[in-house]
């Protein structure tokens, strides 16, 4: 009812670990991926064991991860055990390759290895019967958290049944910054109820080598020689991140349309809650302008075509699937080289109304001066602005929160509320400080465009409150840091 034993890049943990054991609450986080442990090789750990399964179960296809329409079936009635490997890389800027392999007591008789089959346990979706393998209510997976297959452009990840029994089994995981997740059912007792062609996984055959693509020249603007296009776009392409928080519906015309998805200085709707739906694509004359190069693009679902950017959902295309398009076709054209940086944010008319000034803790003999633009008597301080807050020679202290509550908060828990933050300019790191309410766990922080963005995580989502300009390798935990 367990995995005896395992040898090589893999490491046991605890089950809450990774799925978090909390549905409501300020700590019920959207998806468990976001928040799962990370390793330099594969964690493991055991889920429910001794299930009778109260309904048929999807499995995936072990020939093609990627293929949600051939799936497999275990029959209700059942008995299994469920466990549970992934990789998480703990170094997201380089890309890792784990191998380990896992001896279980039984049969392995099925796989889980995409997002869209493991759901969200509390909701009992069509395709699993998720809780059962959990065994307590769970989170769900973010989008794109799948194992590679061989039709995926990336290096695949590979799974390999052996063993006399089918309970030895060898795996390579290959990632940058994805969590690559993968369930294993084993039998726990009996024979499969009502047995049924369930696909056995069989050995994965050596992958051929991948091609290396034909380089996409840089299109010009209206990509296609004399060829005119109506461009496509409904994002500010001079923003710090064009099509943040936007879910934009771009329309196709009768003439030749160009969608535009990225420039050469950035992709858009890349913040993880946005994206770009493309409708009325005619494949014969349309096309999809993205940055960069196809090395950077997944496709993926067989009904409507989704594009990621590194692993973020970007744009889908309606009614057509993914298998008829190729990035390296001329449907998509790629942006690439350098462009001017976006112009900076204006700086904000300032209140005319008197700045209390907070009672911070004390720091010492150090005289900091505040730099705060924001009511903190109002209910939701710096709701709907975009303040910017600039350091000056001497400490500094930026004011992002109080001790009763964050700022650049608009309470609305279905974005990621772009409409309100303060850019901290002239942040000096060894002697100014940020104020935050709260404490470190109830951040996070990311490293874009050679800036340090500060989300707050509230309730099921996260929110921007700041972007430290020009800063790289500052952690919550840093002196620079207060939590009041």
């Amino acid at each position: 009812m367990a995995i005896l034993g395992f040898t090589g890049q893999a490491k046991e943990i605890d089950i809450s670990d990774f799925w978090l054991n909390d549905a409501t609450g300020n700590s019920a986080y959207k998806y468990s991926s976001w928040w799962a442990e990370k390793g330099n090789s594969l964690l493991f750990f055991n889920e429910a064991q001794n299930v009778t399964l109260s309904q048929n179960i999807k499995i995936s296809d072990p020939q093609d991860w990627d293929d949600l329409n051939n799936l497999g079936t275990i029959p209700k009635g059942t008995v299994v055990d469920s466990h549970f490997i992934y990789m998480n890389n703990a170094n997201t800027s380089t890309r890792k390759t784990f191998t380990a392999t896992f001896t279980f007591d039984k049969p392995i008789i099925g796989f889980m290895a995409d997002d869209e089959l493991f759901g969200n346990a509390s909701t009992l979706q069509p395709l699993n019967g998720n809780d059962q393998l959990v065994g307590y209510r769970a989170r769900v997976l973010a989008s794109g958290n799948t194992l590679e297959g061989p039709n995926s452009g990336l290096p695949q990840d590979t799974v390999k049944i052996t063993g006399t029994n089918n309970n030895i089994l060898e795996v390579t995981f290959t990632s940058q910054s994805a969590v690559d997740p993968l369930r294993v059912i084993t039998l726990d007792s009996g024979t499969l109820a009502n047995p049924s062609p369930t696909p056995q996984p069989t050995p994965t055959p050596t992958p051929v080598p991948t091609p290396v693509p034909t380089p996409v020249p840089t299109p010009a603007p209206d990509n296609g020689g004399n060829v005119e296009y109506n461009k496509v776009i409904d994002v500010n392409p001079n923003a710090d991140s064009p099509g943040a928080g936007e879910k934009d519906n771009l329309s196709g015309t009768n003439n030749r349309d160009l969608f535009i998805l990225g420039d050469a200085r950035t992709a858009y709707y890349k913040e993880g809650s946005d994206q770009g739906t493309i409708s009325q694509f005619n494949l014969a004359e349309d096309k999809i302008q993205l940055h960069g190069s196809p090395d950077d693009y997944v496709l993926k679902n067989n009904t409507h075509a989704h594009i990621f950017y590194k692993d973020e959902l970007i744009g889908v295309i309606l009614n057509q699937p993914a298998s008829g398009l190729s990035l390296n076709s001329d449907i998509f054209t790629y942006a690439s080289g350098t462009e001017p940086a976006p112009a900076p944010v204006p700086t904000p008319t300032p209140t005319p109304e008197p700045t209390p000034t907070p009672t911070p803790a004390p720091d010492g003999n150090i005289q900091y001066r505040q730099v705060i633009d924001v009511n903190p008597s109002d209910s939701l301080p710096g709701k709907g602005e975009r303040d910017v807050l600039t350091g000056e020679n001497g400490p500094d202290k930026f004011i992002l929160g109080d001790a009763t509550k964050p700022y650049y908060i608009d309470g609305n828990t279905a974005t990621n509320s772009w409409n309100d933050y303060a850019q901290i300019s002239g942040f000096n790191p060894l002697e100014d400080k940020i104020q935050l309410h709260g404490s470190s766990v109830d951040y996070r922080l990311r490293q874009e465009a050679g800036s340090t963005r500060i989300f707050y995580l509230g309730e099921g989502t996260q929110e921007i409150i700041g972007i430290i300009s020009n800063s790289s390798g500052l952690t919550l935990t840093d002196d620079s840091f207060q939590y009041v």
